[in-house]
């Protein structure tokens, strides 16, 4: 699979974070791996409420001569851009 850049939406004082726009071809499972692969791995990487667009990838994994895995295969990801929302008081 090639890359594909997703929009991902935080806001942790009202749900968990979703996937709400999509650039890219993949299918549904792959992209509910992807979400719950950022979800269960995304530390300090998404500390603020907003729009994350996300490069992933597929990482095939690396495995010895003796075929044993040596990096387990699974998503990559990178932030490419964040854009923060706007809490303007009117």
């Amino acid at each position: 699979m090639s890359k594909v850049t997703i929009d991902l939406l935080v806001m942790d004082d009202a749900c968990e974070p979703y996937i709400c726009g999509v650039r890219g071809a993949c299918t549904i499972e792959e992209l509910k791996a992807i979400e719950k692969e950022i979800i269960e791995n995304r530390d300090d990487h998404l500390p603020t409420d907003g729009t994350y667009a996300i490069e992933c990838s597929w990482f095939k994994g690396q495995y010895d001569e003796h075929g044993r895995c040596e990096l387990a295969p699974g998503w990559e990801w990178e932030i490419t851009e964040f854009s923060p929302f706007d809490y303007s008081e009117q």
